[in-house]
């Protein structure tokens, strides 16, 4: 008696067992764009924490594919890395857009294998910005973005410390730190990265964090020399001077952890 009452017990239980494989550890859930939802941002608000977006192969534009707003600690990844998986921002000075903002709750989670390219925003951080919150980004590709006065690709700004790890950044532009800038005590870390091409017009191409408990860690990153900056050339015209008057004189950013 008491053994044929314990055999529903074990099919039930290989249920439960499936079901616990296929939703993840704790009950992750794994959500498909496009399939689940339409957007990458609509995956994203989909999610909880510790679920993962995938993103199928394609070029992702408009809205809902640029602006995302990462909140919330989890993975989102593509399915096949940055050369198939593209957020094109199309933003323009008339049409401002950037391809990431990470805030407060996104600390923890994961950003893979996207390419993110014309963004164009006047506050930085073109690609990507970072305010409080600090996800890793990972085999990712940021070209081609405009951040204005500061941040090209990437802008990290208030006790802040993203990792950055395996990314390419190149062909992006700001008034300085055209590649990477940080302020407000923040401290990216940046390892295994290819920094080149950038241009900043007033100061440091590559990376700078231009105040006092700022810095930078970087590690086994490589950066092109071209000019007197790390990862691009860096000039000063009289507009940039017009725009930002201390641009010019001998170490304008009189900072520690300074990449260039």
């Amino acid at each position: 008696m008491g053994s044929a009452r314990a055999r529903p017990f074990l099919p039930l239980f290989g249920m439960l067992l499936a079901i616990g494989l296929a939703t993840g550890p704790a009950g992750a859930a794994t959500i498909r764009v496009p399939g689940d939802a339409r957007t990458i941002q609509a995956g994203i608000n989909m999610a909880v924490g510790g679920d993962t977006v995938r993103v199928g192969d394609g070029i992702y534009s408009g809205d809902g594919n640029r602006d995302i707003y990462v909140d919330r600690n989890i993975v989102l990844e593509s399915d096949n890395g940055p050369a198939r998986t593209i957020i094109s921002c199309e933003g323009t000075e008339n049409d401002e857009h950037r391809g990431f903002l990470c805030v407060t709750g996104s600390t923890g989670g994961t950003i893979d294998g996207f390419t993110v390219t014309g963004g164009y925003v006047g506050d930085g951080g073109g690609a990507i910005k970072f305010i409080f919150g600090s996800p890793l980004v990972t085999n990712c590709t940021l070209r081609d973005n405009e951040g204005g006065t500061f941040g090209g690709a990437i802008y990290v700004y208030v006790r802040t410390a993203p990792t950055i790890d395996h990314c390419t950044i190149m062909g992006n532009t700001a008034v300085a730190g055209a590649a990477i800038i940080c302020f407000a005590d923040s401290a990216p870390t940046i390892t295994d990265c290819v920094i080149v091409g950038n241009h900043g017009w007033g100061e440091a191409g590559g990376c700078l964090a231009p105040s006092f408990g700022n810095y930078f860690s970087l590690r086994d990153c490589r950066q092109s020399k071209v000019g007197k900056m790390a990862g691009s050339r860096s000039e000063t015209t009289q507009r940039d001077r017009e725009r930002l008057p201390h641009l010019g004189k001998p170490d304008p950013w009189a900072g520690r952890g300074c990449a260039d």
